[in-house]
């Protein structure tokens, strides 16, 4: 299901003008919310998995599953919980440009890394970030950008937390 949320988007992605749309332009913000979506769903499977072990270990507490794969479970769902927060509170507040913390400036490079944007090279500028995200925002029917911005990071994650 996740791939066939991501596949979708992508599609309504092509079907906007080739120079894109801006973030926070109400085209721009059915797109982040269609990335919401995927990391709800996203959210939403790893809580059953967390809950499933959940139980077990409530009915079996020496079952095998009740040590790391249990912890696993529970920081999958929180970190699922936390991207999901993180585009909620964007859409709704509508601060969807702003500015990514300098804090996340390695987190943004790693994402753009696993999805392609970007090759590892160990080390990056600003400007080299900012390039790769406009491929990201091209290839996902969206303006460029002059600054890096948390929902472009929020949407990169629940990209990849989508594709795995």
């Amino acid at each position: 299901m996740k791939n066939y949320l991501f596949l979708l988007l992508l599609i309504t992605s092509s079907s906007f003008a080739s120079e894109g749309v801006s973030y926070d332009s109400s085209q721009g913000r059915e797109k982040v919310i269609g990335m919401k979506a995927l990391a709800y769903e996203d959210m939403s499977s790893n809580y059953t998995h967390y809950a499933e072990l959940f139980n077990l270990c409530q009915k079996t507490p020496s079952a095998k599953a009740c040590d790391v794969e249990q912890k696993q479970a529970s920081a999958n769902y929180r970190a699922s919980k936390a991207r999901y927060d993180v585009l909620t509170m964007l859409v709704e507040t509508g601060l969807l440009l702003a500015p990514l913390p300098k804090i996340a400036l390695n987190e943004f490079y790693r994402s753009l890394i696993i999805l392609g944007y970007a090759e590892d090279t160990g080390a990056y500028t600003e400007e080299a970030l900012l390039d790769a995200a406009n491929l990201w925002n091209k290839d996902h029917g969206f303006k460029n950008t002059v600054a890096l911005t948390l929902i472009q990071l929020s949407m990169l994650q629940a990209q990849i937390a989508s594709n795995t």
